[in-house]
């Protein structure tokens, strides 16, 4: 509709401004028709250019270990290139768990088969990857909760209070109870402090100040109430310096309180004892790992487990698990009333002010079935609409998974399995029904179901629905025949329709009509997509005349994000699609300042024409300001090449091609150079003048597979690469073209199956750039940036600083521990340094964008740089700049 106010404007404006008047008043006011509607509808796409749909996975990571994991994710993201992403979990007792700690402050140094790395450090780079992006739940919940009550409450009632103690049941005396809460009725003496006492005999004494330091569990402590959570088996200034060996939990005997004040008896009263391995004291003390290395999810899903503390629900849910003869349960002992607590600010669990600061938007509840006694709200059938986002706690969006409920099909035999899977979709082939079929854990949920939990998509797709499919899976469980492995971690007939999910996404086949294109972003995109899409449109102009595109910040009602400020504004906005009288003329402003960092889109189905908001805050750079010479060898394949600097500090300005002749080329082969998610390409070049030539620029991976953006002219000699056209806009004669390309836009070879997509993905062999056609003979041209983009669904630091570090490997080939690694920061004379840790990995943290590092080891007198190459401008988190001592550059 158009408002009265816009009328009025547009009027006034064209009045004054043009004596033409009538036709372009006409103009102006059905151009305001377009692009000034009071629905999202009529001014943003419903999805981001070219999509009609979006289909993509959220995973939970049960019973996945990390060698699996990044098996799976080889298959998933590089091999099929599907920006498909996953999650970890920050604490897991269960081993092989894909989570960074084992417990306390223990950094999950589990080996990882086939590889140099812990289970940690491999996580820090998948999560940097873009291969994970959430959290499971902040820890596995492996460990049953010990609880004894004491009715009536022991009183304090002199200076030594002596408290019988329950041993664990023998079945959970192997597991290491880092926690001891004590849980009083009555304010805790200022003066307690506690004996414990095992069956052996042996005796440790927790002081004062651990007793002090462990009401920080509490929030809200209570007028009435006590509650001291002690830690064990950490550093002396967090908690107890007694790990299993020294002093067992499990066999605890006795606990002594002593409280000198207490000598003519105290209004305190202990009422239960608890030995668990979660506090909100667990999650403050990880927390600040997590921010330095910059690992901060937006979403948050709700695992099961043993007491659900670490779960997101109704504040009055709760659940009681069976007394079970042979399960943990059984005793008395084991707590077996599980609640989520994460919350809860009166509760030793509560979290969701850390999650808060840690930039979590989004949780994914675990209880709200029961209360409502029909299906999960947060597990909506495929066959519903995606609601508007909702929320069950005011700080937090809900997330919406979408799943097939358990009583669509029947498992209880072959037959019946058969019979509803062709209900569901009469066109599957019977080969592809039979392989699905599986004996045990067979719920939509499940990895081995995953592939017909797409196939659901694609048959809704072709019946015409608009589908907004974000599947609940566990890629790595379900009962399955097939033999997992390394090479095919997940079922064949997952692969199969991830294969077609591929088509969907990136129209392989050239055959894929507008209609039925998928979006396929990374699960933390697909959420922050939900949440911010339905408010952006109040908050952006479009000039119907000029085709500029104004994006106001605001904040968001739910999180008390800053939608659209600097920096990150992209990131926050990535995919939120703008219709535009003229995209190839359009200029975007975020807050004030103006972005290149967009799509150019074609018109659409609707006629119109748009462009796209890309998140640039994760750049893959191969050209930026670090001279190309430093990572690999440049040479010129036609003229001269040479890297241009402009300034005092050695900064590289841009690379320069030159010839006599009419075409100009240069090659860049790096030593070391891979990119990973990458959904757009971004490039900066110049030309002598806007038709001097036609400007290419090549990608060669591996296995020979090209990559190739080029303007008109030079682009019909890629007859057998991917490719995409370049359209030089929006620049002066010689200015520079600054350009954000999709690969969804490519125009695809043939491959045949089994090969690799020709994606930018994985490691880059080789860059090629230049002109060709030069009109006068003296071609030249100019490179300034090429990056390869991913979204970013990790919400930036505070500061927008970033994570730089890697693994130095020894002589003998092994991660080198106790090896001092240097940055000179370029252009400041300064020198900043660390220490590999035993497994050999360095991290300098909080380093400010665009600092450039120069990065070394030394060896005797020479210094050993990464093989990337000594100079690094900080663009992205990037945990894999590695040193071979036995390779040094």
């Amino acid at each position: 509709m158009i408002s009265l106010k816009n009328l009025r404007s547009c009027v006034a404006a064209r009045f004054v401004r043009d004596y033409m008047g009538h036709l372009r008043i006409a103009t102006c006011c059905l151009l305001i028709l377009i692009v000034s509607g009071s629905d999202a509808a009529d001014l943003i796409r419903r999805f981001p250019y070219p999509f009609s749909h979006m289909v993509t996975l959220a995973s939970d990571v049960d019973l996945q270990s990390p060698e699996t994991g990044a098996a799976i994710h080889r298959l998933i993201n590089e091999q099929l290139g599907l920006p498909i992403s996953d999650s970890i979990w920050v604490q897991g007792m269960a081993n092989p768990g894909t989570a960074l700690f084992s417990g306390g402050l223990e950094l999950n140094k589990r080996p990882v088969p086939g590889t140099q790395h812990t289970t940690y450090g491999l996580v820090v780079r998948e999560w940097h990857r873009g291969n994970a992006d959430h959290f499971h739940s902040w820890q596995d919940d492996a460990i049953p909760k010990l609880t004894q009550d004491f009715t009536p409450p022991v009183r304090l009632a002199k200076e030594r209070t002596l408290v019988a103690v329950d041993q664990a049941p023998k079945q959970l005396r192997f597991i290491f109870y880092r926690n001891l809460r004590l849980n009083f009725l009555g304010v805790c003496p200022s003066d307690l402090h506690v004996v414990l006492r095992d069956d052996g005999g042996r005796s440790h004494t927790v002081g004062v100040m651990d007793v002090q330091n462990g009401l920080r569990v509490m929030v809200n402590q209570g007028k009435n109430s006590c509650v001291t959570d002690v830690l064990f088996g950490l550093p002396p200034d967090v908690g107890v310096a007694c790990n299993k060996d020294c002093f067992d939990l499990t066999t605890l005997v006795q606990v002594e309180l002593v409280a000198p004040s207490c000598k003519s008896g105290c209004n305190t009263l202990l009422s239960s004892i608890t030995r668990d391995g979660f506090s909100r004291r667990t999650v403050l003390m990880q927390a600040p790992f997590l921010e330095a290395l910059n690992m901060r999810p937006i979403f948050l899903s709700s695992h099961g487990g043993w007491t659900f503390a670490q779960n997101f629900g109704w504040p009055d849910d709760s659940e009681l698990a069976a007394r079970t003869a042979g399960s943990n349960y059984e005793s008395t002992l084991v707590d077996n009333r599980r609640r989520p607590l994460g919350l809860r600010a009166d509760e030793y669990a509560y979290q969701g002010d850390i999650l808060k600061r840690l930039g979590v938007t989004s949780i994914w509840n675990y209880f709200l079935s029961r209360r409502n006694n029909a299906q999960d709200m947060m597990n909506l059938s495929w066959k519903q609409s995606t609601k508007n986002p909702t929320r069950t706690h005011k700080i937090f969006y809900d997330v919406t998974r979408t799943w097939i409920p358990d009583n669509v099909y029947r498992f209880d035999s072959f037959e019946h399995f058969v019979k509803d899977i062709k209900a569901l979709n009469p066109l599957l082939p019977d080969d592809f029904v039979k392989a699905l079929f599986c004996h045990g854990v067979c719920s939509s949920d499940q990895g081995s179901m995953l592939g017909l939990s797409l196939d659901a998509s694609f048959s809704m797709i072709r019946r015409g629905h608009v589908v907004d499919h974000l599947w609940y899976t566990h890629l790595a469980t379900g009962d399955s025949t097939e033999l997992r492995t390394e090479q095919l971690p997940i079922v064949t007939t997952a692969v199969t329709k991830l294969k077609e999910l591929g088509n969907h996404y990136y129209n392989f086949s050239g055959k894929v009509a507008a209609k039925a294109r998928a979006w396929v972003p990374p699960a933390g995109v697909a959420v922050n997509y939900r949440n911010i899409w339905p408010q952006a449109a109040k908050h952006i102009k479009v000039d119907p005349l000029t085709s500029e595109v104004r994006i106001e910040q605001w904040v968001d009602h739910v999180s008390g994000q800053r939608i659209g400020a600097w920096p990150n504004a992209l990131a926050a906005l990535h995919g939120i699609t703008i219709y535009v009288p003229d995209s190839q003329s359009a200029r975007v402003l975020i807050d004030g300042k103006e972005t290149k960092s967009f799509s150019r889109n074609l018109r659409d189905n609707s006629g119109r024409a748009s462009i796209t908001i890309v998140d640039e805050s994760t750049p893959y750079s191969l050209v930026d300001g670090v001279p190309l010479e430093s990572g690999g060898q440049l040479r010129a394949l036609n003229g001269k090449v040479e890297d241009i600097t402009l300034g005092t500090d050695q900064r590289r300005d841009y690379v320069r091609v030159t010839s006599s002749g009419r075409d100009a080329a240069a090659e860049w082969l790096p030593r070391e150079m891979a990119m990973y998610n990458i959904t757009h390409l971004r490039v900066a070049f110049r030309k002598k003048s806007r038709n001097e030539g036609a400007f290419f620029v090549e990608l060669e991976m591996e296995g020979k597979r090209s990559v190739v953006l080029a303007e008109k002219g030079a682009i019909e000699k890629y007859e057998n690469a991917s490719r995409s056209l370049l359209v030089a806009n929006g620049s002066e004669v010689g200015g520079w073209n600054e350009l954000v390309v999709p690969l969804t836009d490519f125009t695809w070879p043939a491959h045949s199956a089994g090969t690799l997509p020709p994606l930018p993905i994985g490691r880059v062999k080789a860059l090629r750039f230049g002109i060709v056609g030069a009109t006068d003979g003296n071609a030249q041209t100019d490179i300034r940036v090429f990056a390869g983009l991913r979204p970013n669904s990790n919400p930036t630091a505070p500061d927008n600083s970033k994570l730089v570090g890697g693994q130095v490997i020894g002589m003998d080939g092994k991660p080198a521990p106790s090896i001092v690694v240097k940055a000179n920061i370029l252009g400041t004379g300064k020198m900043i340094s660390t220490v590999t840790d035993n497994n050999g990995y360095y991290y300098f943290f909080r380093q400010p964008v665009e600092r450039i590092l120069e990065i070394a080891v030394s060896r005797g007198e020479r210094l050993c740089a990464p093989l990337r190459g000594s100079f690094l401008q900080v663009r992205k988190d990037d945990p894999e700049i590695d040193i071979a001592l036995n390779h040094c550059q």
